[in-house]
């Protein structure tokens, strides 16, 4: 096997005080750093809201959704935006935007408010539209009314401060509760939208992508492009228009959630061609569509948490199980001392730092956790096999040679390694961030703990162990005299 370093020589249990200080250090600065500040929480554990947004077209950049997320007052820093196909022609048009959680605030009568429930704008009053079309199968389970979705709520002053959630109903778009957390992110993102169409037309007409049924049918009643009025009444005209909405939202639904040209709606059978020339007068076709709204709440994200701790201990059980199998149980021990040891100055520096914990930085732990005991059965390895022929060497002198023996293949290895992670780090985007950083520092502190803590742990159990057995011996030996000379005594 090719060396890096030629017949190296370095006395690794000479230095285990050096490293038992630098881990100490680590481990202290991360458990000062979880005390003050605590843990970063994504979505995933700290609950937030995940919505899906489609773009007609080439979607904007990452960086001008942030800026236009921002000026709704959403902080950006702790938004993710992650690009995804639109499943059903596997353009780049779509977008999975998550949110965290916010804070709730104090009721009128001082108790604290449900799960999601939030303070309302206090300028606006929300219009809910209980009638929407349900959406297609095709666009998955989670996902309501296709653009109906974004559509259930147009603003318009108000002289009440906040804005109460209406009562339940079987509408998709009244499903979820609008006056919570879900309908506060909802309108910043609709409003954040707006801002990629044309501002002329957002400013007076309606959005065939976002708009609801209710609010669809009523503007056309209030334009009366077919003259229905007049010619038959209130009444019948209403019913009429009501009968063209859901046709027009049958088309957007069907469309994937998103008309891309007004004219379109030309092939919709028993819709009159008169109103569909009428209709860009007063709506127009805009850019981008809220297709999927749905909210982690805190429950869900604790039990998350509580089972990747199961998940984590299961590792760790099945860690010592495989190694006091193979090698003696002293072994894994030692192993899983040393995962523990990665796993915990890992979490501490994503505490220092402040990076998001989620579902994906527990992946990359648990990878950690393999690799760094994969590193560790190759030196314990080279331990037994020279156990073998040098059981009357010492132990310390034939464990640093074991180290120095595997020392460049841990190099290669682990080198390769964070070369590759540490380019997935640079290059790998913000959602394999966590990701990236979690491996990324694992590998180099899984290397460290693989020469530094695994092996004295080793070493200095079976010491103990010999110290004990010569004490032993010399315990026994001293009982054998005194009875010797008792004997002697009574003959």
């Amino acid at each position: 096997m090719y060396e890096i370093i030629k017949h190296p020589n370095i006395n690794w249990l000479g230095l285990k005080r050096p490293f038992i200080f630098v881990s100490v250090a680590l481990l202290l600065a991360g458990l000062i750093s979880v005390a003050i500040q605590g843990f970063n929480l994504g979505i995933d554990f700290a609950g937030g809201t995940l919505v899906t947004v489609k773009f007609k077209g080439t979607r904007p950049s990452e960086d001008k959704i942030h800026e236009a997320l921002g000026k709704q007052g959403i902080d950006a820093g702790k938004v993710i935006i992650q690009p995804i196909s639109d499943p059903t022609t596997g353009a780049d048009t779509q977008v999975l935007i998550r949110l965290p959680l916010r804070e709730p605030v104090q009721s009128q009568t001082g108790s604290s408010p449900s799960v999601g429930q939030v303070k309302a704008a206090p300028a606006q009053k929300t219009t809910q539209t209980p009638g929407a079309t349900p959406t297609s199968p095709q666009q998955g389970g989670s996902q309501q009314a296709g653009g109906a979705l974004t559509g259930a709520q147009t603003t318009q002053p108000a002289a009440s401060p906040t804005t109460q959630p209406p009562p339940p109903t079987p509408a998709p778009e009244t499903a979820t509760a609008e006056g919570g957390q879900l309908g506060e992110e909802k309108r910043a993102i609709l409003a954040a939208l707006e801002t990629f169409n044309d501002p002329a037309d957002a400013a007076n007409k309606a959005d065939l992508n976002t708009v609801g049924r209710d609010r669809l049918q009523n503007r056309l009643v209030e334009t009366d492009p077919l003259e229905l009025v007049k010619a038959s009444g209130q009444a019948t005209a209403t019913s009429e228009y009501a009968r063209y909405a859901d046709l027009i939202l049958d088309y957007r639904d069907q469309s994937g959630g998103l008309i891309n040209q007004i004219s379109g709606l030309k092939n919709v059978p028993n819709l009159p061609p008169r109103l569909v020339e009428a209709l860009p007068s007063h709506f127009y076709a805009g850019n981008a569509v809220m297709i999927g709204a749905e909210i982690v709440g805190p429950q869900i994200g604790e039990e998350l948490r509580q089972r990747a701790i199961y998940v984590t201990l299961a590792s760790f059980v099945g860690i010592l199980l495989y190694m006091a199998f193979r090698f003696e149980w002293i072994y894994g021990v030692a192993a899983v001392v040393a995962v523990c040891h990665d796993l915990l100055v890992t979490l501490g520096i994503f505490s220092i730092l402040q990076e998001e914990i989620t579902l994906n930085v527990v992946a990359a732990l648990l990878t950690l956790a393999g690799y760094s005991v994969n590193d560790t059965i190759v030196i314990f390895d080279r331990i037994r096999e020279n156990l073998r022929f040098r059981r009357r060497d010492d132990l310390t002198a034939l464990v640093n040679d074991s180290i120095n023996q595997t020392l460049s293949r841990t190099i290669l290895v682990s080198g390769l390694t964070f070369l590759a992670v540490l380019s997935l780090l640079i290059f790998g985007g913000p959602v394999l961030h966590g990701l990236a950083l979690a491996l990324t520092i694992g590998i180099v502190v899984g290397s460290y703990s693989t020469l530094a803590i695994a092996s004295p742990i080793m070493v200095w159990w079976q010491q103990r162990q010999e110290l004990r057995a010569r004490a032993r011996r010399r315990s026994e030996a001293g009982r054998a005299a005194r009875d010797i000379k008792r004997k002697v005594a009574a003959s």
